[in-house]
Formats: C-alpha cells, sequence, structure tokens
C-alpha cells in the first residue's frame, strides 16, 4: 500500500520510566532498541516520520526528522506542539515511542477517518487515548496557550477544538485484542511484549 503523504506520522518519546528504573526506550524488545519499533511502523505508512524528544543527545538514525521540544519539560502536550511546528503536513498522526505493536490497518482508519476534525481519539473503556490519535494544525495555537498557563493534561484542549470520538467498538473490527494500545510501563510489560513477539502473536 502507498504511505500517506498528507499526514505526518510522530513518535513521542518522554516520560521518566520510574516503574522501570530506566530509559524504557532503550531497552531491547524484539531484538531492537523499543524507540525504534514504533519509528520502523510509522515509516511504512508515512513518508514524512518526526521523533519528538527532550533529549537533544539522541542519536538518530539517517532519514529520521527529529524535533526537540518547544516548551521543555511540559510533558506530551510539549511534543505534540514541537511536532505540529515541525512539519507543513496539515495533521499528524501521534503514537507514544513505548507502545511496541502499532497496527497499521487502525492507523489508517484513523487517519482517514474524521480528516474535517481537528482531533481525532480512540476511546477505550470509556477512557481517551489521547497518545495514539490524529491532530490537526489548528491545535497548535490551542495547545500553545494551554502550555502558557501552565496546563499541560492533553485531553484539558479538547473543548477548544472539534473532537471526533472513535467508539471501542469500532477499534477492535480492526485490531481486536487492542494490542495498538499496549504499552511499557512496567517490567511485567516488558516481559509480556517480547513473549508475544517470540511467539510470533503480533
Amino acid at each position: 500500500m502507498e504511505r500517506i503523504d498528507n499526514v505526518a506520522g510522530v513518535v513521542l518519546a518522554g516520560g521518566r520510566s520510574t516503574r522501570i528504573g530506566r530509559d524504557k526506550g532503550r531497552l531491547e524488545i524484539g531484538g531492537v532498541p523499543q524507540w525504534s519499533r514504533p519509528v520502523e511502523q510509522l515509516r511504512s505508512l508515512f513518508t514524512e516520520v518526526i521523533y519528538a524528544t527532550n533529549d537533544p543527545d539522541f542519536d538518530s538514525p539517517p532519514g529520521l526528522k527529529v524535533t526537540l521540544d518547544e516548551v521543555p519539560h511540559m510533558g506530551p502536550l510539549g511534543g505534540i506542539l514541537a511536532a505540529l511546528g515541525a512539519t507543513e503536513a496539515k495533521r499528524v498522526f501521534v503514537a507514544a515511542y513505548d507502545m511496541p505493536f502499532i497496527q497499521e490497518d487502525l492507523v489508517r482508519y484513523l487517519v482517514e477517518l474524521a480528516p474535517e476534525a481537528d482531533v481525532t481519539v480512540p476511546v477505550i473503556d470509556g477512557k481517551l487515548e489521547p497518545l495514539h490519535a490524529v491532530y490537526g494544525q489548528v491545535c497548535a495555537a490551542v495547545i500553545e496557550g494551554r502550555l502558557e498557563a501552565g496546563r499541560r493534561k492533553i485531553i484539558d484542549f479538547y473543548r477548544a477544538v472539534s473532537v471526533h470520538e472513535v467508539p471501542e467498538g469500532d477499534l477492535r473490527r480492526i485490531d481486536p485484542g487492542l494490542l495498538s494500545f499496549f504499552n511499557i510501563n512496567t517490567w511485567d510489560d516488558v516481559e509480556r511484549a517480547r513473549r508475544l513477539i517470540a511467539e510470533e502473536q503480533v
């Protein structure tokens, strides 16, 4: 399938990995560092992929665009703002760097579902999933205002833009086990991810 060229793919790095005790992005998952798994998954989907990080010493592989947070230490919202500012694409698909099992079909579905919306966001168990979502450029100014006010929670700015929520049932039709939303927070998660890969379940 052709890669998407009117939306940029974004991998959002960050988090203190307090429950693991080291940078979970550098943990080996399936023979590669975890941060590289979503990068390669999005590279197969998008012509432009951006890695948003707070780490100025990040050693970027060839061909990967890296952007540093415009407003440091503001969490994922700062990374989304930086990614929007780093591309001329009208929209970006954002995924967290600790998500090892991004599903291509689901990403395409989210990108194509509601191009008129400012935000397209999955809902699982009644909760929004803002780090596996699509954001339009109009969000940048709103996010900037929130950060200037010291408000870092991602979904707080949603009330100021148009949002298309994607029900869990629709997500499960494409990704029955919702593995797209599995993320690594603990050593148990690391072992589960390694086991799923070893058993070729993903």
